[in-house]
């Protein structure tokens, strides 16, 4: 039973890991996307002060929007694998719930059946003490006896 729970405690460490190592991911993401925008926003800023230079800006709007698209792309692959995260975190959240659940009725049984049999040793253990104490009295009886008729023989023994 410990070593289903040392393992128990061994996934939820691992899990927690995990999860922090994601927040961390995602956080680093975030702080992309807003870096992303910054820059998309200084970008917008330049094309609304320089007019007459339309035809390059043009240009650099259309590689900007080339990276918006691959960021968005990036963006809807990293939802993916979050959704999928969120999916096995659920799936374990719930293999959690059946380990509890097996344990709950591990716990009952112990009580229930184990706890009984130890029950019924001590108490055969007691009445084999009993017995035995009535086998050691009965013992002391009959040495007690034998050394009578040892000592009435050689008193027959040394008469003759």
């Amino acid at each position: 039973m410990e070593k289903i729970l040392d393992q128990i405690l061994c996934e939820l460490k691992t899990l927690k890991e995990g999860q922090d190592r994601m927040e961390g991911s995602i956080a680093v993401l975030q702080e992309g996307q807003a870096r992303l925008g910054e820059r998309i926003g200084g970008v917008e800023e330049r094309i609304g002060g320089v007019e007459e230079r339309l035809g390059s800006v043009e240009v650099r709007i259309g590689g900007v929007e080339g990276r918006i698209a691959g960021l968005e792309e990036g963006q809807g692959r990293t939802e993916d694998r979050l959704k999928i995260i969120e999916e096995e975190q659920r799936n374990t959240k719930f293999e959690i719930r059946e380990l509890r659940q097996g344990q709950l009725r591990l716990e009952t049984r112990i009580e229930n059946e184990v706890i009984e049999k130890i029950r019924a040793l001590y108490d055969g253990r007691n009445v084999q003490n009993d017995v035995n104490e009535r086998i050691f009295a009965a013992l002391e009886r009959i040495e007690a006896k034998i050394d009578v008729l040892q000592l009435e023989t050689a008193h027959i023994r040394r008469a003759k």
